[in-house]
């Protein structure tokens, strides 16, 4: 269990008093984690924000995931849901979305020196008076091979609908990239 007097606070000096949002009040959250000598792990979380006015609405995050590890295969699975609270709120017409998704990947360490891995999510940006819902799904593979302290990692990666715009406006995308990395 957390809690935050100053939720959405600002500032990346840890030293520093950060700056409160005026708006927006403290903000709790809880994380569970249960594993089993199976190889089975379950995990979940919830946040939740505060407000301080009647213009900023209570924001609440929740997700929770399952990961099953056998051998040399891993397969896990989370979904998640943003509540940005009731739309639209007093002195903001246009409101905030709601968003939801989920993701399931795969890995598998073929040996101690390569892997490779498969991961797609799915985001959906909620409807609101004026926008439609929006999809985004993002397909990725990877793969890696490490031999001391050099490690080196290819990952191809496709978005559909990448900046969540209204049907006509989407963005596709694909992206290669290549890592090379030493540890000394």
């Amino acid at each position: 269990m957390d809690y935050d007097p100053a939720a959405d606070a600002s500032g990346n000096d840890h030293d520093a008093v950060a700056t409160k949002a005026s708006d927006l009040g403290s903000g709790t959250g809880a994380v569970v984690k249960l594993s089993h000598d199976s190889g089975l792990t379950l995990g979940a979380g919830i946040e939740e924000i505060s407000s301080n006015s009647g213009n900023t609405a209570e924001v609440e995050n929740v997700t929770a995931y399952a990961l099953y590890t056998m051998g040399p295969v891993s397969v896990g699975y989370q979904g998640y849901y943003l509540n940005n609270g009731p739309s639209p709120k007093a002195g903001d017409p246009t409101g905030i979305a709601d968003y939801s998704g989920d993701a399931i990947g795969i890995a598998f360490n073929v040996n101690d020196n390569v892997s490779l891995g498969y991961q797609k999510v799915s985001e959906d940006k909620e409807a609101l008076t004026s926008t439609p819902s929006v999809t985004r799904d993002i397909k990725s593979l990877s793969a890696a091979y490490s031999s001391g302290g050099m490690t080196m990692s290819i990952q191809q990666t496709d978005t559909d609908n990448y900046s969540m715009a209204s049907a006509g406006n989407e963005l596709d995308t694909e992206t290669v990239q290549v890592t090379l990395s030493f540890a000394f």
